[in-house]
């Protein structure tokens, strides 16, 4: 039985300042390295590039071993919603679950962009959007299907 090999690249030195740059099943690229933590702790990062241009994945490894070379830190964009939601159905809805189920996180992640604009950073969302999602969805002015407004209890916002 033969395995099937994916793509990769690595760049830099091993033990120093090693990026490798590698595809998944579904032909999405990662970038996996290790950056140096507080006092001497190392910490493995990986992370979606969130495209499939092989060419500059080797762009962005290579930069990104030469920026750990010079001893600088790596700093990994803000996911927005958008990005968020289709790495997770992408991914984990994908695998883990039946095709009803993921049809349900596909309207729950269309309905969470709508509300809250699929461009919006993940890290600028506080509790304060969180309570006027919940007080909108109460109301009937959000849900799932655009079509079908209406006001729902507390068991379903659950």
């Amino acid at each position: 039985m033969s395995t099937t090999r994916f793509w990769s690249y690595s760049a830099g030195e091993r033990g120093r300042n090693r990026v490798r740059v590698f595809e998944n099943r579904r032909s999405m690229l990662y970038v996996e390295f290790y950056e140096p933590g507080p006092g001497r702790c190392v910490r493995a990062k990986r992370q979606s590039l969130g495209h499939r241009d092989k060419n500059q994945a080797k762009r962005q490894a290579d930069d990104i071993a030469s920026r750990l070379g010079k001893h600088e830190t790596v700093r990994s964009p803000d996911p927005t919603l958008k990005q968020l939601f289709d790495n997770y159905l992408a991914e984990a809805s994908a695998q883990t679950k039946g095709a009803s189920k993921q049809a349900h996180d596909r309207r729950a992640a269309g309905m969470f962009a709508r509300f809250f604009g699929s461009r919006c950073k993940v890290r600028s969302l506080n509790i304060r959007d969180w309570n006027r999602f919940i007080v909108e969805r109460r109301e009937g002015r959000v849900g799932p299907k655009v079509d079908k407004l209406r006001p729902v209890g507390n068991r379903q916002i659950e």
